[in-house]
């Protein structure tokens, strides 16, 4: 209806013989204004330069045909389709001349000699229609001008050899052709364009592409018959249409023209009166229409009719009912890049896309239109100046003074869109004394008062043109004291206030005299509120002048209050850069400054400050206007602001919206009596009535526009209904996705969330693309919602499903198996403990023996030890703590061509490598200090003949009991052989290790017998000390574990030879078991020293007691430790012993895989101990239970809280909280 009516309106004034009115509306392209245009061309990746077609998708994707592709855009990408002439899905043509979607998301595609495509974009394949002259079910021609689809699912196809029906479902297809003999065929053959009537008809246009045609047609597809229009005085007259638009109430724009046809105007015609309004550069003066060759026609959401020409640029229909006509400026890179223009559309956001012949695309805002922007015009010679604007002012005739920083004074027609300016003539002492205009301020007499920087103040009078010149003269107290003007204001006593760098002056009219008053900063804004002038400067906050009597007249009397900010009082200025003060209609006063907007309530002296911290884009702000709705209008160095002050809701307005640029200046604002607003800066000036700024409300569609795997893009489903289905080791995924709001898709902002995996939605951010490394196997759904950069979001957005496959060994079958696995394995060792018990009683008798014969072997195994030591194939070395070598076997004397005695003493820098060393040293020193444990890596050394070699090397550090190190321990291997063949050493590999699988496990139940005995000996000989106890202990722990070390170092080399990644394995197992023994020594050396369990820190005590059960148990154990805090000792005592009994019960009842230690030293001290293992019920746990009651007892012995959390199947944690 809207539309309608605004026709109407149009059609009335056309009509109408009186003059047209000079007025314009918001909306319409003010004379002399800048329209700012954004390009996209082949630098973009566009397929090439020439746009010949567009449509927008359900998605929201912007499609361009162009003559060498198939574009589709998202805002920040293009994606180009193209022939392939080996992929019969490809598309057929290069040449897009027509683009049309359908209800069900495909897209038809007309060529330029390739017949018909169907695109679907769900799978990016592309189905060909051919034309076949010897086939009569095949379009009539290769050129596809333009499609239709009707509502029987039927598409209507136009060709320069005929109107085709196709029936996509069955492929068949009806011809339609001109017959001379039938006068209900169609009038030509040449179809140009099908636009449905809304009534079941369709309007068929002829004449295109270097085909001659013969009108208008309408054609009834239900009798196949054609009515062929007849003229209407000018109307309807060419036979060459290239392009109609069909209105709301039915009535239709008719373009004539198009590339190598001749041309017709521009038609308006109504078909249920009949009438008919012709436009063509002869016949119609009024609407200024100068071109008639015209190639495509659309109207857009507002109602106004555009137009592009052949050869003369873009025409737009104003709300006056005349033409603009906007060129190509080449002094202006935001102008129409090229006059040759081939197409229009508008998109859902309202941004029109303009396609040219070989100069790209062109995209205009509608809603820049709101905004009336000059600027200078380099090829206008009564076009704005300069585009540095600094002041304005309306004189009492209405006319609009604009002061420019460079070039002077000028003088605005707004209803011409021209300028007249007022510079300095050196020549002429009654010219405009400086071209650096500061301010402006119209005299209520009808003259007007210039500020310079530099020259004083000039009085012009427009009536003659002369300007007065008023000066600092030193001589002259009553002179203005300085020539830097800053600030021109009126109170509403008609008294003159002038604002300089260092003073601020009244101007006495009866003597042409200043009252100066001295000043501590530049005096750059006024206001009257009350009975005060407050007075805004910048560096020295706002001064109050008190007007309440005539005291202030006299400089020495005068009363000022200062309002300052404060450092050390958040209820004061938030900054001492006061550029504009005003007084709303509730008393508030609003203080622009350099720190933020502020509002000051004067009864309650109560500050509140809006900043970025509030949502504005800069704290800097040069200016305050209010509507008449009340809202505030702010000027700051990045953007215009529009700010409710009730609701405190912000909107900012930007260079991309229409306006002059982002960054404005003081004094640079103003209203006019019909309260539109001046608002300049940098990039000229804007003007606009606050009142018709309408705001996109529609929340822009959004899509996921492509998702990779590691970089590289993967197919998905566009609709979201198939989900993406990854392996576990996919594990790099990324999205991307678009707001298709076009206007400014730099400021669209986006929100995502991947449910299964984050907890809450991404802050808002203009980043278009997510990020998801090592997601865990299980089923995600990524969600995306966008933002059109204006506030208005789109929370629906869109959705993909993501099912991420876990490995096996997550897999509940695995699972399962490894439970009954690990039952039979723990049967299995209850089995052999139980038999092991029983033959212990019957053996008691042989202990004796027993125990002589396993300390002659564990004599003779530190033998071998030694012996592999100083004979073992791999070089071994010990270093003290300064890095010089204790020892060294002869492996490392044959490696290093050293001899023992060169090698004792030496550091590492003898035989190691110059490059290499600096990285060694580094390793050395993070061992040291406690960084890491050891380490592993392949380097070069250097042998004492000068040979490079490559050896494996791993060192480790020794620590004793309270974690102090002791020395570092080496273990070499020269790998410069290690190519050798491969097929020998397979063939080997599996006699060696069965061979050693049997001799460990002989010796490891050997060992286990010995144990045995020796702990039956012990259970006789209780009589012995405790110390002796501890001692056997010890050394059975390190026995045993040397031992399973000697029977691997035995048959390392021949490992090695065969396989070193074997090799490196058991040698990582050599390391493991040292670790252990080592870790096993420091916790029995606490039972023999317990003044220990004080002077160790308690997370070092944790530390050994873990190591010490990983090494027992081969269980995974992980110690967590968080602060530092001196405990006291009964305190640490008890909580190591807590810790040790925890541990304990851990590794032998809670069938556990792993645990972990966490240690947190604060105000209260935290140890928590949990597990992974079979967990239990504690209500079916008695109070008294042994280890509980124990562990009960030493907390409540030192105040400690105790907690114990378990379920069945969840394992256990236990918590002690000490105060």
């Amino acid at each position: 209806m809207r539309r309608f009516l605004l026709l109407i309106s149009f059609l009335i004034i056309i009509v109408s013989t009186k003059p047209v009115a000079a007025q314009y509306y918001a909306g319409d392209i003010a004379p002399g204004s800048h329209l700012r245009f954004e390009h996209l061309t082949n630098d973009d990746g566009l397929s090439q330069n020439a746009g010949l077609a567009f449509l927008q998708d359900q998605q929201g994707f912007l499609w361009i045909g162009t003559q060498d592709g198939l574009d589709r855009y998202d805002g920040y990408n293009v994606i180009e389709y193209k022939n392939d002439p080996d992929n019969i899905n490809s598309l057929s043509n290069n040449a897009i001349i027509s683009l049309y979607e359908d209800n069900e998301g495909l897209i038809w595609i007309g060529t330029w000699g390739g017949g018909l495509n169907r695109l679907n974009p769900a799978n990016n394949s592309f189905f060909r229609y051919a034309y076949d002259l010897n086939a009569e079910n095949s379009i009539s021609n290769p050129i596809v001008t333009d499609t239709y689809m009707g509502e029987d699912g039927n598409l209507w196809v136009g060709t320069l050899g005929g109107l085709d029906l196709l029936n996509p479902d069955t492929g068949d297809i009806t011809h339609y052709k001109y017959n001379p003999a039938d006068q209900t065929s169609l009038s030509s053959d040449a179809i140009s364009v099908i636009v449905p009537t809304g009534d079941g008809k369709l309007w068929i246009g002829t004449g295109a592409y270097n085909a001659e045609g013969a009108g208008l047609n309408l054609f009834d597809p239900v009798t196949g018959k054609s009515q062929r229009m007849e003229q209407i005085g000018d109307c309807l007259a060419s036979p060459n249409i290239s392009d109609i638009f069909t209105i709301d109430d039915g009535t239709i724009w008719i373009s004539y023209g198009g590339y190598g046809v001749m041309g017709g105007g521009l038609d308006h015609y109504n078909p249920k009166t009949k009438k008919c309004y012709h436009f063509d550069g002869g016949s119609d003066q009024n609407a200024q229409l100068i071109d008639n060759n015209f190639t495509d026609i659309i109207v857009d959401h507002h109602g106004r009719l555009w137009v592009t020409s052949w050869s003369g640029g873009l025409w737009r229909l104003s709300s006056t009912g005349i033409f603009n006509n906007i060129k190509h400026n080449p002094s202006d890179p935001e102008s129409l890049s090229n006059n040759s223009l081939l197409s229009i559309y508008e998109d859902r956001s309202g941004v029109i896309w303009i396609g040219t012949l070989g100069a790209g695309i062109n995209m205009l805002n509608i809603e820049t239109l709101q905004f009336h922007t000059y600027r200078n015009d380099l090829t206008n010679s009564s076009s704005l100046p300069s585009n540095h604007v600094g002041s304005f002012a309306q004189t009492t005739d209405g006319s609009i003074w604009v002061g420019l920083w460079e070039y002077g004074l000028t003088k605005f027609n707004p209803q011409l869109g021209t300028f007249k300016s007022y510079t300095n003539d050196p020549s002429d002492p009654n010219s405009l004394s400086s071209a650096l205009v500061s301010a402006l301020c119209a005299d209520p007499d009808g003259t007007l008062w210039v500020g310079t920087l530099g020259n004083g103040l000039d009085h012009f009078d427009p009536s003659t043109g002369i300007f007065t010149h008023y000066e600092n003269k030193p001589d002259d107290p009553k002179s203005i004291l300085d020539n830097q003007i800053s600030a021109i204001f009126y109170d509403p006593n008609g008294r003159l206030w002038v604002g300089t760098f260092t003073s601020l002056a009244r101007f006495e009219p009866t003597t042409k005299s200043f009252v100066n008053y001295q000043f501590p900063a530049p005096v750059v804004s006024f206001a009257v509120i009350g009975n005060e002038l407050w007075i805004g400067t910048w560096g020295a906050g706002v001064f109050r002048l008190d007007m309440s009597d005539n005291s202030f007249l006299d400089p020495a009397k005068a009363i000022f209050t200062n309002l300052v900010n404060n450092p050390e009082n958040d209820n004061s200025l938030s900054n001492n850069g006061v550029w504009s003060i005003l007084q709303t209609p509730d008393g508030i006063v609003w203080l622009a400054t350099e720190g933020g907007l502020n509002r000051y309530d004067i009864v309650k002296d109560q500050y509140k400050v809006y900043t970025t911290k509030e949502g504005l884009r800069n704290s800097t702000i040069f200016g305050i206007l209010m509507d008449q709705h009340h809202y505030l209008w702010l000027l700051t160095n990045n953007g215009l602001v529009k700010f409710d002050p009730i609701n405190e809701l912000i909107r900012t307005y930007e260079k991309s919206d229409g306006l002059q640029s982002n960054e404005y200046n003081s004094n640079a604002y103003m209203q006019d009596r019909n309260g539109y607003f001046y608002v300049g800066g940098l990039g000229g000036f804007s003007k606009f009535d606050p009142l018709a700024i309408v705001q996109d409300i529609n929340p822009p569609d959004v899509a996921i526009t492509n998702f990779s795997i590691f970089g590289k893009s993967h197919y998905f489903d566009p609709t979201g209904e198939t989900p993406i289905r990854l392996a576990y080791n996919q594990n790099f995924i990324s999205f991307e996705f678009a707001a298709f709001d076009f206007k400014s898709p730099k400021n669209n902002l986006y929100s995502y969330k991947l449910e299964g995996f984050d907890k809450e939605w991404s802050q808002p951010d203009n980043r278009n693309y997510a990020n998801y490394t090592n997601l865990p196997g299980g089923d995600y759904v990524f969600k995306v919602r966008a933002d059109n950069g204006k506030g208005v979001w789109n929370n629906e957005g869109v959705s993909l499903r993501i099912i991420v496959t876990p490995p096996f060994w997550q897999t509940w079958l695995f699972r399962l198996g490894s439970i009954i696995l690990l039952g039979t394995l723990i049967y299995l060792i209850l089995r052999w403990r139980f038999q092991s018990i029983r033959r212990q009683n019957t053996q008691l008798q042989k202990v004796v023996e027993e125990q002589k014969r396993v300390e002659k072997e564990l004599r003779e195994s530190e033998e071998r030890f030694r012996v592999m030591f100083e004979n073992s194939p791999v070089g071994m070395l010990l270093l003290g703590l300064d890095r010089r070598i204790i020892d060294a076997n002869a492996a490392i004397c044959r490696q290093s061509e050293y001899s023992i005695d060169e090698l004792i003493g030496q550091t590492p820098a003898l035989v190691t490598h110059p490059d290499d060393y600096p990285e060694a040293t580094r390793l050395f020193a993070d061992m040291l200090a406690g960084k890491i444990d050891h380490y592993f890596v392949e380097r070069r050394y250097i042998r004492k003949g000068g040979e490079i070699y490559w050896a494996q090397v791993s060192i480790s550090i020794v620590r004793d009991v309270i974690g102090a190190s002791l020395y570092f321990i080496g273990v070499v291997n020269d790998i410069n052989d290690k190519k050798r063949s491969a097929e020998k050493l397979a063939a080997q590999e599996i006699e060696y290790r069965q061979k050693l699988e049997l001799r460990i496990s002989e010796r490891t139940e050997e060992l286990n017998k010995a144990n045995e005995l020796l702990r039956a000996k012990a259970t006789q000989e209780a009589v012995l000390a405790e110390r002796t106890r501890l001692a056997r202990d010890l050394h059975d722990a390190v026995t045993q574990t040397l031992f399973s070390t000697t029977l691997i170092a035995d048959v390392l080399p021949d490992i090695w030879q065969m396989n070193q990644e074997e090799g490196k394995r058991r040698l990582e197992e050599i390391r493991q078991l040292t670790r252990g023994a080592l870790a096993e020594m420091r916790s029995l050396l606490v039972e023999l020293r317990p003044n220990a369990l004080i002077e160790v820190p308690l997370p070092t005590l944790l530390r050994q007691l873990t190591e010490a059960l990983i090494g027992r148990s081969r269980m995974t154990i992980q110690l967590n430790t968080e602060g530092e805090r001196k405990l006291p000792p009964e305190v640490q005592v008890s909580l190591y012993r807590l810790a040790q009994e925890a541990l304990n019960n851990v590794v032998k009842h809670a069938k556990a895989s792993q645990a972990v230690v966490t240690l947190r030293l604060g105000e209260s001290v935290r140890l928590t101990i949990e597990d992974n293992g079979v967990g239990f019920d504690p209500s079916t746990v008695t109070a008294d239970h042994l280890g509980l009651k124990i562990m009960r007892e030493r907390s409540e012995a030192i105040g400690a809280t105790l907690k114990v959390y378990s379920e069945p199947g969840e394992g256990t944690q236990i918590s002690i909280i000490w105060q």
